[in-house]
């Protein structure tokens, strides 16, 4: 299994229970963040498929995931779900993610300090083991994947971004 970075366990339950449903829709479950602070709690999903996601794709596995969470009665508060593309700076949530874009920019913010800071921003080199190798200011910095918070792609303005193919269009 493909470990996940996921700092709750409501979000762990949330994965089991629409990843299923994301998969026989033909998407991938790339991410999701559970943020309870605040007035109403915001479930957030990123969602991924082959030939791009469109507005269309995330209205329709919106209301597929609204109704197995309501029947599932994970989260007891009242919650906003928010699905979504990845986006040009698309989270990293999987151990295969930092493989997959190896030499990509990414920013990794880790839960304790490693050499002193929290923040990294380099070239991902992949993963080895359990740690997470960035190329930052000349060094490769190993940063284990247990201590890694968020991760995301950095979109360097200037460079092409990926290929934008719009579905249902």
């Amino acid at each position: 299994m493909d470990t996940r970075i996921l700092l709750k366990e409501v979000e762990l339950t949330i994965v089991s229970v629409c990843e299923p449903v994301l998969t026989s829709l033909g998407f991938d479950c790339v991410h999701v963040e559970f943020n309870s602070g605040g007035e109403r709690a915001i479930l957030r999903m990123y969602i991924d498929h082959p030939d791009g996601v469109a507005l269309d794709d995330c209205v329709a596995v919106s209301r597929q995931l609204e109704a197995v969470l309501d029947v599932e009665d994970i989260i007891e508060d009242a919650y906003t779900l928010e699905v979504s593309s990845p986006g040009l700076e698309r989270p990293l949530g999987r151990r295969s993610d930092f493989e997959r874009f190896t030499g990509q920019q990414a920013m990794v913010t880790t839960l304790n300090a490693e050499d002193g800071q929290q923040r990294w921003q380099g070239a991902l080199m992949g993963i080895k083991d359990d740690e997470v190798l960035m190329h930052v200011d000349g060094q490769t910095i190993p940063i284990p994947f247990a201590n890694v918070k968020r991760a995301n792609l950095k979109y360097e303005f200037g460079s092409q971004p990926p290929k934008q193919v719009s579905r249902g269009n």
